[in-house]
């Protein structure tokens, strides 16, 4: 994925969610407890893992008009043991990135 494509996303997940979710953040455990309920709800099928269909569903929620490509190609670069699923420990390193770029 392009890096221009990658820092738009990363900037519209920071608006749209984790500058909401910082606001009400008061320490690690509790920033380890919200990834962990908003990844539970990014996994519409419950089985402990997103797609790439559920990620795409989950930020039209939040952004409506993003770009599909601009999904796939920043799920590609998440992936990164290539299982076609994100973990939760690859969420959380989107989520961990996305606090640091913002």
């Amino acid at each position: 994925m392009s890096n221009k494509l990658y820092n738009l996303f990363i900037k519209e997940f920071c608006k749209l969610f984790v500058f909401k979710l910082m606001a009400a953040i008061t320490d690690q455990k509790e920033l380890e407890q919200k990834i962990a309920e908003l990844f539970k709800a990014y996994d519409f099928n419950k089985n402990n893992a997103i797609d790439e269909g559920e990620l795409t569903k989950a930020m039209k929620i939040i952004s409506p008009n993003i770009d599909k490509e601009v999904v796939h190609q920043t799920f590609l670069a998440l992936d990164l043991d290539k299982s076609t699923e994100l973990s939760l420990e690859e969420f959380r390193n989107f989520v961990y990135k996305s606090l640091t770029s913002a």
